[in-house]
């Protein structure tokens, strides 16, 4: 059975709006552990936030570029089917779980536990994006006929580099962990300025 894409697309959208405005709630959680009762302790209270700040900068910038790329991938989809729907099901299952791991890397980011929950977090997610574009290119199961295998396999090549930069973060979660979180953000950049294609529409692809 194959369906039209619109309905998934909006779910997509919403949810993916919905966490990245759920995140700044998790400074309310902080706000009320902490009573500050004077300017100056209310400032030191401020800066003592770096951690969360950092936490929901990261969180915010990752889940922007994954909705971009599934905004890009989505430009290939002809139809979806139920498989692919329970992929991009299973895919927006762990994007809405970033505030929970945010919240805990925020407020408990010294701990090993908090940054290896985020990381695999975000390894999950990488991992299911690739099965994402793989199930709906296989044979051009979802995708036109005609898109060409070097299109393909480019994606599939930038998707397994960010599963491969998610498990270099988790091995050095324990040595290195503010580099280790950074490395998160390697492929990203990647995405935008060096591996992004510059054709947008699956009909400039074609040539149709």
């Amino acid at each position: 059975m194959r369906l039209k894409t619109n309905r998934l697309e909006t779910l997509v959208d919403g949810i993916f709006a919905i966490v990245m405005t759920v995140l700044v709630l998790n400074f309310s959680e902080v706000f009320v552990q902490r009573a500050p009762q004077s300017e100056r302790d209310f400032f030191l209270f401020f800066i003592q936030l770096d951690t969360n700040f950092f936490a929901y900068g990261l969180s915010f910038f990752l889940l922007g570029v994954l909705w971009l790329e599934h905004h890009r991938q989505s430009h290939f989809i002809r139809s979806v089917d139920p498989m692919f729907i329970f992929l991009n099901l299973a895919l927006l299952m762990f994007v809405s779980f970033i505030p929970l791991s945010s919240l805990m890397l925020g407020n408990h980011g010294h701990f090993l536990f908090p940054i290896l929950a985020f990381e695999v977090n975000i390894l999950i997610i990488n991992v299911l994006f690739y099965a994402h574009w793989a199930y709906a290119t296989h044979k051009h199961r979802l995708v036109h006929e005609n898109l060409p295998a070097a299109v393909i396999v480019k994606q599939r090549r930038l998707l397994v580099f960010c599963i491969i930069f998610s498990l270099l973060a988790i091995c050095l979660a324990d040595f290195f962990p503010v580099a280790s979180l950074l490395t998160l953000t390697i492929t990203p950049f990647l995405m935008i300025f060096k591996m992004w294609e510059k054709i947008s529409r699956p009909e400039d692809v074609l040539g149709a």
